[in-house]
């Protein structure tokens, strides 16, 4: 509900929709949050791709960026007549699918769409104003724009208030509509109708946001490194887009003062973190490029240049949950270079795209720059103003009492304490906090799927993931010496669990334990999940000064290793058992998931056969 204002009778709300199965037909009302124009296709039909989002949605980490709706017409005037951002609009019998691995909500024959303008809706305190004749205006099909009621248009109302910060956000970023290019959302389009505007067929083309493990793909983009290897070349390109799959590099604003030479991802060995040209944040992709496009590449390309990649094959590396891609000869013809320079974006119109994200990148980060300055100045005023006055107190308070005021001074430095563990980092920092009990949906509302022409049931888990701040309270298994076991046969563990990135290797031990998180976002707020802590996941959590797992009851050096890791993460947990607790919050990533229930499991009838897990990623001590 939006605002207090319960869902219209037959309506969900977006994030229900977003779980909802394939080819399940929904009644749904959202926000706009980002379009584009339509578009002729190749075969004559228009195409109206846009985003919509609810309160719902937006606290939904999966969804968080708005529901994709494609709607196809023959004719351009049956398209739904959303002008611009903060529109709010309404459908009816739209069918949900995915498509290359996106949720989106298509639009067919039977479905029906109202657009309500956003300058025509008022606030819900003017709702007895537009009653009756005086119903809000709305655009769309005659015969169908006029078909709602008081209920559907109080939520409407609502709905704009309560999103408007949302809007504001996204009005904020956006550009003029008529500059706007249809290649920022190439992929959406269906591969078989797929033009580029120069009339030529590229069905593999994708945003490097766009790109999950284990496809192929052809990226257009910007080089931004280039490193000459003993096996070829190591690429790294940006088409400014985002992928929370890829490895995180922090601006130089983010960087501790003593933060080494050398990238701690393992990207560039040897080479100072702070030379690190940008973009920052998961925007930019690392290529492995073999023989023989690795000798073109030395020979030819060089930062700043833009290029075309072909057939790069994504997987995730065996250190962490990274996306990254492969430049492998072609089997066909394996002197064939795969890689194209290009001299301007007359060259492509994908390179138009990436040139106008690139501008946009930059201008953006110069404003926070410039914002940052002047944030700055006025923090070096304050500070001036303040130490002046703390000067003339500290003048009169050492002529009464120097001794105390220096003790009550030391007593206050000590006992100031941080809201979060500074020696631990996590990644996706851009994506917002989640409390626990969100995470958990205890009265499974964001788990509760309602067909139209079904009883509702209970999903039993959802692939999801989240960010939150905990602190840690208990662990599993008790000793420490247990935190490594014996690794599963290589078949087994293919089966343990339906998790996307599974350690590819089979050491003879691997680490596994579990975590008990309490809410650390409210000190009222106890909600306490358990995580399970899996072997690549702890790899990543220990860092790489940390050894392979072994038999810790056999290795006390190793032992003594993790112990010392651990109490940086959870103080004297180990030492006081819960009791007394002294540790420091820290912000980390968290995945929802299931795990296939033994056949004799008495309660795998009422949860369709899975059990709801979750598991702890993304987060390591420095």
């Amino acid at each position: 509900m939006a605002s207090g204002i319960p869902l219209p009778n037959g309506f969900i709300d977006l994030a229900k929709a977003y779980t909802s199965p394939d080819q399940t037909f929904v009644f749904i009302i959202g926000v706009v949050v980002d379009m584009m124009e339509p578009t002729l296709l190749g075969n004559g039909q228009w195409i109206m791709t846009f985003k919509l989002l609810d309160r719902q949605l937006f606290n939904w980490v999966s969804g968080s960026e708005g529901l994709t709706v494609r709607y196809f017409r023959q004719d351009a005037a049956q398209l739904p007549k959303v002008q611009s951002i903060g529109d709010v609009v309404l459908f009816r019998n739209i069918k949900m699918t995915t498509y290359a691995g996106q949720r989106v909500a298509m639009a067919n024959f039977q479905t029906e769409c109202i657009v309500f303008p956003s300058a025509r809706i008022p606030e819900p305190a003017f709702a007895i104003a537009v009653q009756g004749r005086d119903k809000i205006s709305t655009l769309g099909i005659p015969g169908v724009k006029d078909t709602f009621n008081l209920a559907e248009q109080s939520y409407v109302m609502s709905l704009k208030r309560d999103m408007a910060g949302q809007v504001a956000e996204r009005l904020g970023k956006s550009k003029d509509l008529t500059t706007r290019r249809r290649e920022e959302n190439y992929e959406q389009e269906p591969p078989a109708k797929r033009l580029k505007s120069n009339g030529s067929f590229n069905p593999k083309f994708k945003l490097i946001a766009d790109l999950m493990p284990r496809t192929y793909a052809d990226l257009y983009g910007e080089v931004v490194k280039r490193f000459g290897t003993a096996y070829g070349c190591d690429l790294y390109i940006t088409d400014y887009t985002f992928n929370n799959l890829l490895r995180q590099y922090d601006p130089p604003e983010k960087e501790a003062p003593d933060d080494r030479d050398g990238d701690i991802y393992g990207y560039t060995a040897g080479t100072s973190r702070k030379n690190w040209p940008g973009p920052y944040g998961q925007l930019t992709m690392k290529i492995n490029v073999k023989s023989p496009h690795a000798q073109a590449a030395n020979r030819e390309l060089n930062e700043g240049d833009f290029v075309l990649l072909q057939n790069v094959k994504t997987r995730v590396t065996d250190a962490g949950p990274w996306l990254e891609g492969d430049m492998w000869p072609d089997d066909k013809s394996p002197d064939k270079i795969k890689f194209k320079k290009l001299e301007s974006y007359h060259d492509a119109p994908e390179i138009r795209a990436v040139i106008e994200r690139k501008t946009a990148y930059w201008k953006a980060r110069e404003a926070q720059a410039a914002q940052k300055v002047g944030e700055d100045n006025n923090k070096t005023k304050k500070k001036g103003k303040k130490k002046n006055k703390k000067q003339k107190q500290e003048t009169a308070g050492a002529q009464a009492s120097s001794a105390e005021d220096e003790t009550s001074k030391t007593t206050r430095k000590l006992g100031t304490k941080p809201d979060k563990n500074p020696h631990i980092r996590c990644s996706h920092d851009s994506v917002p906090l989640s409390k626990v009990r969100n995470i958990l949906d205890p009265g499974d509302a964001r788990h509760t799927n309602a067909p139209p022409n079904g009883e509702p049931y209970i999903m039993p888990f959802v692939n999801v993931k989240y960010r939150a701040k905990v602190r840690i309270v208990d662990y599993e298994p008790k000793s420490l010496e247990d935190f490594a076991v014996p690794a599963l046969p290589e078949e087994e563990d293919e089966s343990q669990d339906s998790m996307a990135w599974q350690y590819t290797g089979t050491p003879k031990f691997e680490w596994y334990f579990s975590l008990l998180l309490e809410d650390a976002t409210n000190s009222a707020d106890h909600n306490r999940i358990w995580v399970h802590v899996h072997h690549k996941d702890a790899q990543f959590l220990f860092g790489n000064d940390m050894d392979n797992p072994m038999d810790l009851r056999a290795e006390p050096r190793l032992l003594a290793k993790l112990r010392e890791k651990m109490f940086v993460l959870w103080g004297n947990l180990e030492e006081n058992g819960g009791e007394g607790l002294s540790n420091l919050p820290f912000e980390c990533c968290i995945q929802e998931y299931g795990v296939e229930m033994d056949e004799d499991d008495t309660a795998k009838k009422e949860t369709l056969g899975w059990q709801r897990m979750y598991s702890m990623f993304g987060v390591t001590i420095l």
